[in-house]
């Protein structure tokens, strides 16, 4: 794809870039690898912030709704989870 094609519209504030794939994946991805990073590390609290920011991108990503529930249960928060699609 050719920049002037990705250039697509210049503000004063900001520049919006159009590129050929899905940011939602990167940030998915992103998201999860530092929750997973923090859980590992024991640091839950955090974790479970950044795991509903990747769900937030994929809303059927089981891996981190996993996390999110091992996040519930080692803060002792017992209470039912819904999965939200």
């Amino acid at each position: 794809m050719k920049a002037s094609k990705m250039l697509s519209k210049q503000t004063p504030n900001m520049l919006q870039v159009n590129f050929p794939f899905k940011f939602s994946v990167i940030n998915l991805l992103a998201w999860k690898a530092i929750g997973i990073l923090l859980f590992e590390n024991n640091k839950i609290e955090s974790a479970l912030k950044y795991f509903e920011k990747a769900v937030s991108f994929d809303s059927k990503d089981l891996e981190t709704k996993i996390y999110i529930g091992n996040c519930h249960y080692e803060l002792q928060v017992f209470y039912i989870f819904i999965f939200q699609e």
